[in-house]
């Protein structure tokens, strides 16, 4: 069955709550290779940063989300525990300890 997400998500898998779907779409915004000029994994990949944060909003967000908004996007990261870690180059850089890339098995377990 699908479940859709007050936020507009569509999930084929069962849903476990919003905040499960939220990380998954989150995950594979980030983890996507045509969205680096925007947002990407650091390095190390325990964190991510957001390179351009008017291209995320304009272009990005909508693809994953029902909404344009960057403080949004921001917001709901918070409320999942999602830390803003430092700043790079004045740029926002996020982490969570079970998101975490290659890994998406820590964030499907945590609940």
């Amino acid at each position: 069955f699908f479940f859709q997400a007050e936020d507009g998500i569509r999930d084929a898998q069962e849903s476990r709550g919003l905040g499960d779907v939220y990380k998954r779409q989150t995950y594979d915004l980030v983890d996507n290779v045509c969205f680096n000029h925007c947002v990407k994994w650091l390095e190390d990949g325990l964190a991510f940063i957001i390179l351009d944060e008017q291209e995320l909003a304009k272009q990005v967000l909508p693809k994953f989300f029902r909404h344009r908004n960057y403080s949004s996007f921001v917001r709901i990261l918070n409320m999942y525990k999602f830390m803003k870690t430092k700043s790079v180059k004045n740029k926002d850089v996020f982490s969570h300890p079970h998101f975490v890339r290659n890994q998406t098995g820590l964030f499907e377990a945590d609940h």
